[in-house]
């Protein structure tokens, strides 16, 4: 596309089918009307419905959306040292059985995932540090598979809510 560093794209209420890449930006990508009327749900199934991977600054932004449906390894995947920052988002009905599969899946990077709500997650968890850093703070997990999953370094997980997981609500090999 042809927004630049710094840029805000916001995005009317509606549901879109797109699978969305930051392609290196650092885009603030928000909703006008939040989680209630701006949905993502994945146009193509075999890729993630929002990708960071290609080393996002500080500065990147998702904000606002009702994340649905996947069956991909990740709804989100965040990767090669990408830092967006994801906050006040609805992830939910993300079903995949993938070796460490999760609705967020983040790899040598060094995300902020806050304020936001995994629901019906069925996979690892709904966010997976793999490795890298990053915080998960203040989020909630609701009847996921697993809540949150960590083997990075130094990541804070810090007032996050977790109920009703299938199979535990906290994993850490890394916090």
């Amino acid at each position: 596309g042809l927004a630049v560093n710094g840029d805000t794209i916001l995005v009317a209420p509606g549901q879109y089918h797109e699978n969305l890449d930051f392609i290196g930006k650092g885009v603030h990508v928000v909703s006008e009307g939040g989680t209630a009327v701006t949905s993502l749900i994945p146009a193509d199934g075999a890729l993630p419905t929002i990708t960071f991977d290609s080393g996002e600054p500080v500065g990147s932004e998702l904000a606002g959306f009702s994340i649905t449906g996947g069956v991909t390894k990740h709804a989100i995947l965040i990767s090669n040292s990408s830092q967006p920052h994801i906050h006040h988002n609805v992830i939910r009905d993300h079903v995949s059985y993938a070796a460490n599969a999760a609705a967020i899946g983040s790899y040598n990077s060094n995300p902020v995932i806050e304020y936001n709500l995994f629901i019906h997650t069925r996979s690892l968890g709904g966010i997976g540090v793999f490795s890298g850093g990053g915080s998960i703070v203040n989020n909630t997990f609701h009847d996921n598979s697993r809540g949150y999953w960590s083997q990075g370094v130094g990541v804070i997980a810090r007032n996050n809510v977790v109920t009703s997981s299938v199979d535990f609500g906290i994993g850490d090999d890394g916090f």
